[in-house]
């Protein structure tokens, strides 16, 4: 079993309505619950309640991990979980080294290495540093902070893959006054030979002008797949 740590804010998690899209049936694909690899379904990474009725704002929905997962099974022909410990509206400060969500997301990934191969790292966040010059224009080194720590707490070094903000938030209110700011430190993120960025150009908000409908996420997942597979396959 390979798997990857989903890791980020809201969109990582998934806001997108279940019902919008068919159900990702996929017998190579399991989500991390109590220990033990399930067969995946959505909601996967489960930080809010479960509502079924299409609530925008604060209920776990359809992420991008459900179709990149679907893509790596298909691809590769072999079996993928998936690690959920994102959560919605958490900062990089939420991420620090030694605070509750980055030492989640280290005991979840112990404890995944136990019963399969960690891969990789799917990430997406920064909505939350939108609104702060200097939050903003820091992110790259935060970012890596975080992820250089957690990779060597592991003793491994990862391919990660992080996705842009979505161009739409750029008309939410409040206005992210600094979102090209992130944008650009997420895309600056590539320089390094073990990350790479899936874009959200073109891809669409599910009626808030802050997270990404069904659709877009499973295009989004798409995208998160086709830059893992560029990571790896260069190296």
């Amino acid at each position: 079993m390979k798997s990857f740590l989903m890791m980020g804010q809201s969109n990582m998690a998934g806001r997108g309505a279940i019902g919008d899209v068919e159900p990702i049936s996929n017998p190579y694909a399991y989500m991390l619950r109590m220990g033990k690899w399930r067969p995946m379904s959505e909601p996967i990474n489960v930080d809010r309640p479960i509502d079924y009725s299409g609530n925008i704002t604060i209920y776990s929905g359809v992420g991008p991990a459900a179709s990149f997962a679907d893509s790596y099974a298909k691809y590769y022909n072999e079996k993928v979980g998936l690690i959920p410990c994102a959560d919605g509206g958490s900062s990089l400060e939420d991420w620090r080294v030694d605070g509750q969500l980055f030492l989640h997301a280290l005991y979840q990934a112990k404890l995944a290495m136990n019963i399969s191969e960690l891969c990789g790292i799917i990430w997406h966040q920064g909505e939350a540093e939108c609104g702060d010059f200097t939050r903003a224009t820091t992110y790259r080194e935060r970012f890596l902070a975080i992820m250089d720590e957690l990779q060597a707490r592991l003793n491994v070094r990862l391919p990660i893959v992080v996705g842009e903000l979505g161009y739409f938030y750029a008309d939410h209110d409040p206005k992210p006054k600094y979102l090209d700011i992130v944008n650009s430190e997420l895309n600056r993120l590539a320089e390094y030979d073990n990350i790479a960025v899936a874009t959200a150009a073109g891809l669409v908000d599910r009626g808030d002008k802050l997270h990404f409908d069904a659709k877009s996420q499973r295009e989004f997942g798409r995208r998160y797949f086709k830059a893992y597979r560029g990571l790896v396959e260069k190296q």
